[in-house]
């Protein structure tokens, strides 16, 4: 029977930090797309109390980041001990594929605008401007 080998704690610990501090980047910034607005509870200019926005924005975040970085940590201490099954060592390394090619798709480009042509008096769009 194989010996089990372990990482150093601190090495989990650095790893299940970094993908934890990783996911709640991420989903700040899926929910600032979203209008999920973490400054809300510094504005004066707001009547409410607290805005629900800002509170939940706070709480997803949090959760997210914790969440993410217990299950990276016990990802980690399983792997080491060679307890992870086939299926799920193959669900990651589709997970991990899917993510480098997302992450490495090209931009596009936004089209540049042209300058539009001065307006001519015949014009029928311009006819209407003073």
């Amino acid at each position: 029977m194989p010996e089990t080998t372990y990482f150093p704690r601190y090495l989990i610990l650095g790893g299940a930090m970094i993908s934890g501090v990783l996911l709640a980047l991420a989903v700040h910034m899926l929910g600032a797309r979203y209008g999920l607005d973490l400054g809300g509870l510094w504005r004066s200019d707001s009547h409410e109390f607290m805005p629900a926005g800002a509170a939940i924005a706070w709480w997803l975040i949090a959760s997210v980041g914790f969440s993410g970085g217990y299950f990276t940590a016990n990802l980690m201490h399983s792997a080491v001990a060679g307890q992870i099954p086939q299926r799920m060592r193959q669900f990651l390394i589709v997970v991990g594929v899917l993510m480098l090619a997302g992450a490495a798709r090209p931009r596009r480009r936004r089209a540049r605008s042209r300058p539009s042509p001065p307006c001519s008096p015949a014009s029928p769009r311009c006819a209407s401007a003073p």
